[in-house]
């Protein structure tokens, strides 16, 4: 137990910029999809970056990008519990 206290006392923040990106898929679950058919995915994306100013105080920023669809067409969709 203090040789793992020792380790965190010599811990320090980063500082300076970083910056990341995401990428995957985006679904629609909702009223057009209660089932959880994931027939219909589309690409989403995402960019980060983050300035830290010392070891507790940084700025974030980020960004993200998704598309989704459902259809009425879709026999797969329980009709009878919309009352269509």
């Amino acid at each position: 137990m203090g040789l793992f206290l020792l380790a965190a006392w010599s811990l320090h923040g980063q500082r300076g910029w970083e910056a990341g990106a995401w990428g995957g898929v985006s679904y629609y679950f909702g009223d057009l999809n209660t089932n959880y058919y994931l027939g219909m995915p589309n690409l989403a994306a995402g960019v980060m970056g983050r300035f830290n100013f010392n070891e507790r105080v940084c700025f974030k920023m980020g960004g993200s990008f998704g598309r989704i669809e459902a259809t009425d067409a879709d026999p797969k969709i329980f009709t009878n519990r919309r009352e269509i």
